[in-house]
């Protein structure tokens, strides 16, 4: 899959983009050859919304040496997400970081997302849905033993069709008392190619060393009922 990348005039076979806070433990190429860009918050809009720029970065900026981030830099300029290979058309964005409330859901918790204007706009329902397994060890202080049948679904209404789609699913252990083995973590979410439709960064953790990091984008194919397709797709391990 090639990707015409704005400013560039070339073309990049892999569409790439990782969370800034990982940098530190990706241990895959970062060559100058690739033009990369930054997602950096600018100001917050109103409710979920926000301002974000893009921006042309030098990924050795953001790292002191190989595998070592630069937290202070990466936290005072605001820097989201790092990017290469896929196609934006503004450089300014709008989206949302979910907080703590947000980033994880579990069954029962929604929240609602919205973008665009009057005829234009789009609202997106993010929900969890599960089985919570009570412990049946009297002895311990852990009351549950994981989720069954997890799954965070997304639902839109476009014009009078409504869209549901399982982004993920997965039984969810239990980690620590008080705590569960991972599971889906919202990243990012807003239109970063500028269709004006949702776009998705996410991580999702099914061991404490390693987790999957994926980008999708909307798609237009009414046909299939999806509302987001998946673009980049590959596995993090470190600490």
């Amino acid at each position: 899959m090639c990707i015409n990348v704005e400013g560039r005039g070339q073309k990049v076979k892999d569409p790439f983009i990782i969370p800034a806070i990982n940098l530190g433990i990706y241990d895959g190429p970062l060559t100058d050859s690739v033009q990369y860009y930054g997602l950096f918050l600018i100001k917050h809009i109103i409710g979920k919304q926000y301002f974000f720029k893009v921006k042309k970065i030098n990924t050795s900026d953001y790292l002191k040496r190989i595998r070592q981030l630069d937290y202070h830099k990466v936290r005072s300029d605001s820097l989201i997400f790092v990017f290469s290979g896929i196609e934006f058309q503004q450089t300014e964005v709008v989206g949302w970081v979910p907080d703590d409330k947000y980033k994880n859901l579990y069954p029962g918790q929604s929240f609602l997302f919205s973008l665009g204007h009057g005829e234009t706009r789009h609202s997106y329902h993010f929900y969890a849905k599960g089985d919570i397994i009570n412990s049946v060890d009297t002895t311990s202080l852990e009351v549950f033993d994981g989720i069954e049948n997890y799954q965070l679904r997304i639902r839109l209404q476009k014009e009078a069709k409504i869209y549901d789609q399982q982004i993920f699913s997965r039984k969810i252990e239990r980690w620590m008392v008080g705590d569960y083995l991972g599971g889906f973590f919202n990243n990012w979410i807003g239109d970063l190619n500028g269709d004006g439709m949702l776009d998705m960064l996410s991580s999702n953790i099914a061991h404490h060393e390693c987790f999957d990091i994926e980008f999708r984008v909307s798609t237009n194919e009414d046909s299939d009922g999806q509302i987001l397709k998946t673009i980049v797709k590959y596995t993090l391990c470190g600490s």
